[in-house]
């Protein structure tokens, strides 16, 4: 009997240690979760089984720098061993710390079977990268070195997928950085070129990748995220919650694959726009604008209403419908009253050049954009 009690109780500490994480990662993983409550998730860590089904089913907490990167790598692969909790796992989360990568080829073995293990299970799971704030990444120095650490990194991941992967989100935090966003721009290029399935040649299941970032500005507030949306359909991607205009970019992305452009919540002008969409090489996409904010402090002008009745006619010919909702001016209130919602590249043009826009003139200069 003693033996056999003894087993079982090692058996559950072994469990234990296995789920236990650290407070670190439990703040990443509240931050990746819904309601983001980090208490009742420490709390609940006391009931391991119940807070693996319940808050998130298993994660890694892995660093570029060596040994911890293997060490989070081998713990992931144990949880995936276990028979209880393997098949439950349906998210990871890799922490990236500053420094080289090392051991590049036996961290790729280990996660080429941490993802056949988890294709396996059968369902969709989660992949994310999570970075550290760190002193020195105050310099712009440090932070293109460690963008280029991680981004080895993280192609070593994407290449680590196998063909039939399920991966159904792969999540890029920046949040937590000073990153200058033309930085993240050249890294969610190569992300793109990676995760899309014309690189890979075959179809994959829906993938969304998620980048959170904020611009390098002390006076600036929240966090601006965008977000790609790959599928076997087409190709969405979504700017959501972004403050500043010049966070409305695709840099050189492969953007003739894009076939709808979202952009919601955001501060927006219009040169942000119309570079925007000089980037969309796609030759029918879908354009959706809601809730959006212009940054004139001058009002809405005469000026401003030409210039983004241009910049709609000049994409109409590669739109294949166009929805605008509830857009305001910073100073002066709604642009236009009611939505715009065309289908068409005829219905659009002639409904963009029919469109009364609400021209509020404050006889003030805005030095904002040029033909």
């Amino acid at each position: 009997m003693i033996p056999h009690i003894r087993t079982t109780r090692q058996q559950q500490v072994i469990q234990e240690k296995m789920l236990q994480l650290p407070n670190e990662l439990l703040l990443r993983i509240a931050d990746f979760s819904q309601d983001e409550d980090l208490p009742s998730m420490r709390l609940s860590c006391k009931l391991l089984e119940q807070n693996t089904r319940k808050h998130f089913t298993a994660a890694f907490i892995t660093e570029i720098t060596f040994p911890a990167s293997l060490f989070g790598i081998r713990r992931l692969k144990e949880i995936l061993a276990n028979p209880k909790f393997g098949p439950c796992v349906e998210r990871c989360m890799a922490l990236v710390d500053r420094g080289p990568l090392f051991n590049k080829d036996k961290c790729e073995a280990l996660l080429t079977e941490i993802f056949f293990q988890l294709s396996r299970n059968g369902h969709g799971f989660e992949f994310g990268i999570v970075y550290r704030p760190h002193p020195d990444d105050l310099d712009f120095a440090s932070c293109e070195q460690l963008l280029r650490g991680s981004r080895d990194f993280a192609r070593l991941m994407v290449d680590a997928y196998p063909s039939k992967s399920p991966v159904q989100c792969f999540i890029v935090d920046h949040r937590n950085l000073s990153l200058k966003h033309r930085y993240t721009g050249v890294y969610l290029r190569d992300l793109a070129s990676r995760l899309s399935p014309p690189s890979h040649g075959f179809a994959f299941m829906h993938r969304d990748v998620e980048v959170r970032m904020r611009d390098r500005d002390e006076n600036f507030r929240g966090s601006s995220m965008f977000r790609l949306s790959f599928s076997q359909k087409g190709t969405c991607i979504k700017f959501d919650g972004v403050e500043r205009t010049n966070c409305l970019h695709l840099d050189m992305m492969r953007t003739t694959h894009i076939k709808e452009v979202q952009i919601v919540n955001c501060n927006i002008s219009t040169l942000a726009l119309r570079n925007l969409f000089r980037s969309i090489g796609s030759p029918s996409w879908r354009l959706e604008i809601k809730n959006c904010q212009f940054t004139y402090r001058y009002g809405w002008t005469a000026d401003n209403s030409r210039r983004f009745r241009n910049i709609l006619c000049a994409s109409a010919s590669g739109l294949s419908s166009c929805l605008l909702s509830n857009l305001t001016n910073l100073t002066s209130g709604p642009i236009f009253t009611g939505d715009f919602d065309a289908t068409g590249s005829p219905q659009i043009r002639n409904r963009i050049n029919a469109l009364q826009f609400l021209e509020r003139d404050f006889d003030e200069p805005d030095p904002d954009d040029s033909d």
